[in-house]
């Protein structure tokens, strides 16, 4: 057993995003693998301006003054983790440009709600990309995620270069069911979608959920005492509406009265100018 316990790997240990470090609605934050997102999207720029000399006296300066910075500050800007309520995907401020303070670019946060999520993939890499002349290998993961309102073709988010995206993925859709998430307290889970809280105690407001027996099995809870107030509500509305309906039947009752009567005083009228 002493063999097998020294033959089998240490688990990875999570490694977070120091930038959220003071981030009190962050629960948890998912480190980037900068350097290699780096690496591999210089070479491909790079390699790309290499098969076109004729852009090289121009490309190669900007490329040395600016570009490659500009490059490398945008990169280190992006920052992803997960808040009670979404996905919270950050590009922090950064240089673009010639990078003066003029030109700049502004802090950018956007939050991707666990509820509007329809799909979060992970694309491993293979392949190459670059010119076909010298190609760069693929190395970079992508994680996709999908809502709704995502752009035709496109995704709600595009992410390259999570050290763990597997992880990311798995905590995802944990947070959507509102299951249990390695690395972050239970007693904070309390805090996951009504609809998804309500869909697993049994009190959910989805199809059949007026006739789902929650009220006095396990899953019960709160959601019997909801569909007892609903159901109260409807018989009222439904009583309400025979009311009405005979109130409006008596009333077409009485007109389709009058109208006989007055059909009767006018034929006896036109019997006497006969």
């Amino acid at each position: 057993s002493s063999a097998l316990a020294k033959q089998s790997p240490a688990p990875a240990m999570h490694e977070s995003d120091p930038y959220f470090a003071n981030a009190e609605d962050v629960l948890k934050s998912y480190a980037l693998d900068y350097d290699a997102t780096e690496h591999f999207t210089n070479d491909v720029i790079f390699n790309t301006a290499l098969t076109n000399p004729c852009c090289l006296p121009c490309f190669l300066p900007n490329w040395y003054l600016c570009l490659k910075a500009n490059l490398r500050d945008s990169i280190r800007a992006h920052h992803v983790a997960i808040t009670r309520d979404g996905i919270k995907f950050v590009v922090d401020k950064h240089k673009t440009g010639c990078r003066l303070e003029c030109q700049e670019k502004g802090k950018v946060s956007k939050t991707v709600p666990f509820d509007k999520i329809t799909d979060c993939d992970v694309e491993e890499p293979a392949g190459a990309s670059g010119p076909c002349c010298c190609l760069v290998p693929n190395v970079l993961s992508y994680v996709n995620v999908d809502t709704a309102s995502s752009p035709p073709g496109g995704h709600e988010l595009h992410m390259a270069g999570l050290k763990d995206p597997n992880q990311f993925k798995k905590d995802v859709w944990a947070m959507k069911r509102g299951e249990p998430v390695d690395g972050i307290d239970s007693s904070v889970m309390g805090a996951a979608p009504i609809e998804m809280k309500r869909e697993a105690e049994g009190g959910g407001w989805g199809k059949g959920a007026l006739f789902a027996g929650g009220g006095s099995g396990a899953g019960g809870g709160g959601g019997s005492s909801e569909k007892a107030s609903l159901l109260r509500e409807l018989r009222e509305q439904s009583a309400f509406m025979r009311q009405h309906h005979n109130q409006q039947s008596g009333l077409l009752l009485d007109i389709a009265a009058a109208i006989r009567e007055q059909t009767g005083v006018l034929k006896s009228r036109l019997n006497n100018y006969k």
